[in-house]
């Protein structure tokens, strides 16, 4: 598994924990399970922001100065490209831009774009973050705690997310 660099900022922390525990899950859910692409270069960041009239939160600027796009154990969240993110989805409000999924059940990571902070949009229930270091948290603890399911529960479990895709 590729990890890019991990700069030094606000979101460090969580950036080394998030990608010791998707090494961690390696031997567990696979080599290609968790991905990072390379890094955002600023002025690209800049002219996307320029473009599009947005200002990206501190904390998510500095994921992108991380990775561009990312994956996360086999869809538990999906960050995507700033080209590949989604506006005006069905059923979404107007005002939010998603920006990757999380949870692998069609829960989506959203940005809105008149109050600039973030949220996790649930079939019709949105829940606000203000930080995107939240989302990286929930993500560690989740991918950090110990399954209560049986070892053979977690292989049919995980069979049929590999089924799935």
């Amino acid at each position: 598994m590729y990890i890019p660099e991990i700069p030094n900022n606000s979101i460090t922390k969580e950036i080394k924990k998030l990608t010791a525990l998707c090494e961690k899950k390696i031997a567990e859910y696979g080599e290609n399970s968790s991905w990072f692409k390379p890094p955002m270069i600023e002025n690209d960041i800049q002219k996307w922001e320029t473009e599009n009239n947005i200002k990206l939160p501190a904390t998510y600027r500095e994921w992108l100065l991380f990775s561009e796009e990312s994956l996360i154990r086999n869809g538990l969240a999906h960050f995507y490209r700033l080209d590949d993110f989604k506006y005006n989805v069905i059923d979404v409000s107007p005002d939010l831009i998603v920006i990757g999924e999380i949870f692998g059940d069609g829960e989506l990571i959203c940005l809105s774009r008149s109050k600039n902070i973030f949220c996790i949009f649930d079939h019709g229930e949105s829940e606000e973050q203000e930080d995107f270091r939240d989302i990286l948290k929930e993500i560690i603890r989740i991918l950090d705690e110990k399954s209560s399911l049986s070892p053979k529960m977690q292989d049919l479990l995980m069979q049929m997310v590999r089924d799935k895709e």
